[in-house]
């Protein structure tokens, strides 16, 4: 194990860097403290407060408290990656079955059935609330250990789960439209994805797309899942045009995944949002 710390990453763009010795050799780590606890067991290690006052003099910053600490983060391979793909995969399956047609109406109430409501962004805050409060109320029920529902509107991701023995997983949970046209959407806020990575370039995102089908009865079904590293878009682009958003036309179908590592994608978002930025201030400059 290794400790490693988010400004050494940063300083080194994310490239799989590892230290040619351990730190926890050259670094001694005495006893632990807990802001504002008196006891240890009074905190998870989890815990941003939760921090060893020898590491902290070592220039390494907490994002989550104005203190220094070093820790551990996991570097996934594309096979570790793909592996709870899988697992993610198969949970959010058993969630949709569990779920079943959602009722929107009644065919008294829509005489002429959905017209011009047949959309995904029509339906879709109803069905992802649903998903989120099923998932976190049965998680257990799908092999997860934790659940928790991002408490921010303006958050690059809707929910954090995390299977036993598992890196926390960050989802961004999205609809698709059965049979529907390919187009280029949005992911994210692109230069919200960068700053989320900058606080640990090695966590793993993850796009869950359910495609959805509109019955005449006015139930909508969830028919599958498709599970899509944020890593491995083939096709990132940022819009300069439209508030910077991260957009692809290919996040839904895993065949068309381009594999890569963290230390592959990040510099990549960074470019596609340089070249957005000079798209920009050219446009503007006319």
């Amino acid at each position: 194990m290794y400790y490693l710390c988010t400004r050494i990453f940063e300083e080194a763009r994310c490239m799989d860097f590892i230290p040619a010795f351990p730190l926890r050799d050259t670094v001694r780590r005495d006893g632990r403290v807990v802001d504002y606890s008196s006891l240890e067991n009074c905190r998870t290690e989890r815990y941003r407060g939760f921090e060893s006052l020898s590491l902290r003099k070592h220039g390494c910053k907490s994002a989550g408290y104005a203190i220094y600490t070093l820790f551990y983060t996991p570097i996934m391979t594309v096979e570790e990656i793909d592996a709870l793909r899988l697992k993610l995969q198969r949970s959010f399956q058993q969630l949709l079955d569990k779920i079943g047609p959602i009722q929107i109406g009644t065919p008294q109430q829509f005489p002429y059935r959905w017209r011009k409501a047949k959309k995904g962004r029509t339906v879709w805050r109803i069905i992802e609330e649903i998903l989120i409060q099923n998932l976190e109320y049965a998680y257990s029920e799908f092999g997860l250990s934790i659940v928790e529902p991002s408490t921010s509107e303006v958050s690059v991701y809707d929910v954090v789960c995390q299977f036993q023995n598992s890196p926390r997983l960050y989802l961004n949970i999205k609809s698709s439209v059965e049979g529907g046209k390919k187009n280029k959407d949005d992911i994210s806020k692109a230069q919200g994805l960068s700053e989320f990575y900058e606080e640990d370039c090695q966590r793993q995102f993850f796009i869950a797309t359910c495609f959805i089908r509109f019955n005449s009865d006015m139930t909508i079904s969830l028919t599958q899942v498709s599970i899509f590293p944020i890593a491995w878009i083939p096709d990132i682009y940022v819009n300069p045009s439209n508030n910077g958003n991260l957009q692809s036309s290919s996040y839904k179908d895993i065949k068309s995944a381009r594999k890569r590592t963290n230390a592959e994608f990040i510099p990549l978002l960074r470019t596609a949002i340089q070249v957005a930025e000079t798209k920009k201030i050219a446009k503007n400059s006319k």
